[in-house]
């Protein structure tokens, strides 16, 4: 538990900052986009880095910060839907690794982000 209580500390920490520099600054917070950790390509080395990416923890880490956002009165928004398996992980069509978007997986980013550019 120490990762997710350093990493919601870090965040928050970010905002404070950012607001008490930029008070009128509007903020929005991204989730975290979805990794997977069972493609026959990846290695050793990059599933044990990539463990605590399970899609258990990003559903914690992106419940905290959407949380986060509403707290410090900043926009929270989810590009994920598009981007996922049946499983809860990253479409393996969309990535090279488990974590790393192809291009093809950031025009779905593009699209779910495109009414907040346009605001």
């Amino acid at each position: 538990d120490q990762w997710f209580q350093h990493l919601t500390a870090n965040i928050r920490q970010i905002l404070e900052q950012t607001q008490a520099v930029l008070p009128h600054t509007k903020i929005y917070l991204m989730a975290f986009y979805p990794a997977n950790l069972h493609l026959p390509w990846q290695t050793k080395a990059s599933i044990q880095w990539m463990k605590l990416r399970t899609p258990e923890n990003l559903d914690l880490c992106n419940q905290a910060l959407e949380e986060i956002a509403q707290a410090y009165g900043c926009h929270f928004i989810n590009c994920n839907a598009g981007l996922v398996n049946d499983r809860k992980e990253q479409k393996a069509e969309h990535t090279y690794d488990g974590v790393h978007l192809y291009a093809n997986a950031y025009l779905k980013v593009y699209e779910a982000l495109e009414p907040y550019l346009l605001n």
